[in-house]
């Protein structure tokens, strides 16, 4: 009897373990060809998924509290992404501040000069209309 029971379980082990390499090798053939052959697919994959995964990443946290604990450092490497991009933000902006105002401030000086030679113009055409009268 204990022979029977033996055999039974070690034939049902064997073809699990047989499932999974058959699956095993499946999956690492199919992911070989995907990366040989078609590597922008590949690529496209990759992309969906992070953005699957980064879009869902609070919902993945609420099912669990281990999968939050191995997602910390993700949620930790998108903030310090986020304020490194609003700092880098800012510095863009305040470099582009300099030449806007420099920019600025000589086409005001360009603006005071022509009405200035413009009321200059016109003060001269006033006097040579007040000498023919």
């Amino acid at each position: 009897m204990f022979e029977l029971i033996f055999s039974f379980l070690g034939s049902v082990l064997s073809s699990a373990w047989g499932l999974v390499a058959s699956t095993a090798g499946f999956v690492l053939g199919l992911l070989t060809h995907l990366h040989t052959e078609m590597p922008r697919l590949e690529g496209a994959l990759i992309a969906a998924g992070i953005y699957w995964f980064l879009q869902n990443r609070e919902w993945l946290e609420e099912k669990h509290p281990v999968i939050k604990k191995i997602l910390y450092p993700v949620s930790l490497l998108q903030g310090l992404a986020k304020k490194a991009l609003s700092k880098l933000w800012e510095l863009t902006l305040s470099w582009l501040r300099v030449p806007a105002n420099f920019v600025i401030g000589l086409l005001g000086k360009a603006s005071s000069a022509i009405k200035a030679g413009w009321n200059k113009l016109l003060g001269l055409v006033k006097k040579a209309d007040d000498k023919l009268d």
